[in-house]
């Protein structure tokens, strides 16, 4: 029969009959073995049980464009990253799944892992620097956005633009990703011609 006995601090005893136990609090352990003849040996060990390193690299999330930076912490301890990657900090610009195993000082290994989805900015481009004879011009950003919004105030595809200057807009995707382009506008409306109302004229000039 084998009889173990735990003690730790003022906790009480417990027993069992196996010859394996689960350790989860530090303390001095003491085992008792008692063979068929009824006699016994014992022996005490100090068990101290040491906290794995906390890592927490975030929720799963989805980000647009990118990269994202994961930071497993716990500086001066030692890091796998699934990547392949031996440093505290990765940089992460596809979509997939990344882990990190973190050891500490004292041999305690942590680890964690995040799902991430990477959407790809739009694009969107208004084009050269433009220059008009008119007192208007109109700027189209495109189709294909789900929302726009100019420098203007018009939230729509196109604005017309009446005065020189820079004109920017903003586009955004169905994903909610962003993308923003700048175009400098140049209004110089044609000089007005008067040569007045028209005229009879006998001989002479004019």
């Amino acid at each position: 029969v084998v009889h173990e006995e735990r003690s730790i601090a003022s906790s009480t005893p417990t027993q069992t009959n196996t010859d394996v136990t689960n350790i989860t609090t530090t303390g001095n352990y003491e085992l008792t073995l008692t063979d068929g003849n009824g006699c016994m040996a014992r022996d005490t060990v100090l068990v101290t049980v040491l906290p794995a390193p906390a890592v927490f690299l975030g929720n799963d999330t989805t980000i647009c464009g990118g990269p994202m930076v994961l930071d497993a912490q716990n500086v001066g301890s030692s890091y796998l990253w699934s990547t392949g990657s031996g440093s505290q900090t990765i940089s992460v610009a596809s979509t997939g799944a990344y882990s990190v195993a973190v050891q500490d000082p004292s041999g305690c290994i942590g680890t964690d892992a995040i799902n991430i989805v990477v959407n790809p900015n739009p694009t969107v481009s208004l084009g050269n620097d433009t220059t008009s004879c008119g007192a208007t011009v109109m700027l189209d950003a495109g189709t294909g956005y789900a929302g726009y919004a100019w420098t203007t105030g018009d939230m729509t595809q196109t604005t017309n633009v009446s005065s020189t200057g820079p004109v920017a807009i903003t586009v955004t995707d169905g994903n909610g990703c962003t993308a923003p382009d700048t175009v400098n506008v140049n209004l110089s409306p044609a000089p007005v011609v008067n040569l007045g109302p028209d005229s009879v004229l006998c001989g002479g000039t004019i």
